[in-house]
């Protein structure tokens, strides 16, 4: 049974083709036999229900269809006639099977678009789409570009057609995450996989605002801090950039949003509370880190101490106080390195009844901080604490700290 039927205009307009048309039909997905006619509407045709109606645009007298875009893979009325008929066939098929009207969305049009081109591969029909997914990266605002997500499934080892069904199950998509776009962006924006001859949009800075279903390489410069790229609705690959680098980030949005690098240390003022190394737990007090957005680092020591259980009759007879200025970067995802600690006046006192104070150049707890630089520190928020894990003198030691 064939696939359409046409009236006396649709099967003038397709007469020079009606071979290759039919036999390209028979390739597509098994669905509904629309009905083909001509008139007016909006684009290249349009899909109700099972009537297919075809843009008198591509009557002529041009060679193309007053919409196409004038490049060097538009298509001529007569391929575009074919590739709509199909596109209409596949979209009454993809509908049928989903159980509602034909959507205008990527997924609808790109899957539509897709099995025309797989039905007739010699025609060129995704041509021009594929270009488009290539130099606007915005399948949420040119749904034809959509195809170039189809081969990038296809190409993942997913089938397009059933992916597509699932994401109509879906409430407008939603099945589809920003992590599994971010992978069909960088796919689909492969050097090895563009149309030959087609420019990729051009790379970007940040702060970028991006649409619903849309991606963008971005170059982002890690500056003397480095930091974390955050975009709400969507996804960054690399996510980190560390201080001094400059890279080029891919960023996948599904839905709007403003893709900026916030800073990527703990932030704030932290109580040393506790730690863990050398085979014991220990003890602090009176130590406060600081860490600022500009990339500052500030260690107040108040009355400090910091050392093992044992030593906790010496914490009662006496403390240090001062201040430890230095600086902190990004060293890699959730890590910090510090460095250019300068201690400045500390001094080691009695407590209430051994009120002396005397300078404490290089011993003591200013040698512990200090030897916290030059490795690079994990961090971690867990459960309103912050945990430090690094080395320092050889063994891997745990500070936790309290929010002040």
């Amino acid at each position: 049974m064939s696939r359409y039927t046409t009236d006396e205009a649709a099967a003038a307009l397709l007469a020079p083709v009606a071979i290759r048309l039919s036999e390209a039909a028979e390739r597509l997905p098994p669905g509904p036999r629309v009905s083909v006619t001509v008139g007016e509407v909006r684009g290249f045709y349009a899909l109700s229900g099972d009537r297919l109606t075809l843009s008198s645009g591509l009557v002529g007298p041009d060679v193309y269809h007053p919409t196409e875009a004038d490049d060097l893979l538009a298509l001529d009325r007569w391929r575009r006639a074919v590739g709509s008929v199909l596109e209409g066939i596949a979209l009454a098929a993809l509908a049928a099977s989903a159980g509602r009207e034909a959507g205008p969305e990527w997924f609808w049009v790109g899957a539509a678009v897709d099995a025309a081109d797989r039905a007739a591969p010699e025609l060129g029909l995704a041509a021009p789409a594929l270009a488009r997914a290539v130099s606007a990266c915005e399948p949420g605002r040119w749904p034809r570009s959509g195809v170039a997500v189809m081969r990038a499934w296809r190409s993942l080892g997913v089938d397009p057609w059933e992916r597509t069904l699932a994401l109509i199950g879906s409430e407008l998509g939603s099945d589809l995450g920003s992590d599994e776009w971010l992978r069909l962006g960088a796919e689909v924006l492969d050097p090895a996989a563009r149309p030959a001859g087609i420019a990729a949009a051009p790379d970007g800075i940040v702060p970028a605002t991006l649409g619903p279903w849309a991606w963008r390489r971005v170059v982002v410069d890690g500056g003397r801090t480095g930091g974390r790229l955050h975009l709400a609705g969507g996804a960054c690959e690399p996510e980190w950039i560390e201080a001094g680098e400059q890279r080029r980030v891919m960023i996948a949005a599904v839905e709007v949003g403003e893709v900026r690098i916030v800073g990527g240390g703990p932030g704030g003022p932290w109580v040393m509370a506790s730690g863990q190394g050398f085979g014991q737990m220990m003890g602090a007090r009176g130590v406060e880190f600081t860490f600022r957005r500009s990339g500052a680092l500030e260690i107040l020591l108040a009355d400090a101490f910091v050392g093992p259980l044992p030593a906790l009759e010496v914490a009662e007879r006496m403390g240090t106080s001062g201040v430890i200025n230095g600086r902190w970067a990004v060293a890699g995802p959730s890590e910090v390195r510090l460095f250019g600690l300068v201690p400045m006046g500390l001094t080691v006192h009695g407590r209430e009844e051994m009120p002396f104070a005397v300078p404490a150049p290089g011993a003591g707890l200013e040698s512990y901080l200090k030897e916290l630089e030059g490795s690079a520190w994990r961090w971690a928020l867990e459960g309103g604490r912050l945990i430090l894990r690094g080395e320092s003198f050889g063994p891997t030691v745990e500070l936790r700290f309290r929010r002040e």
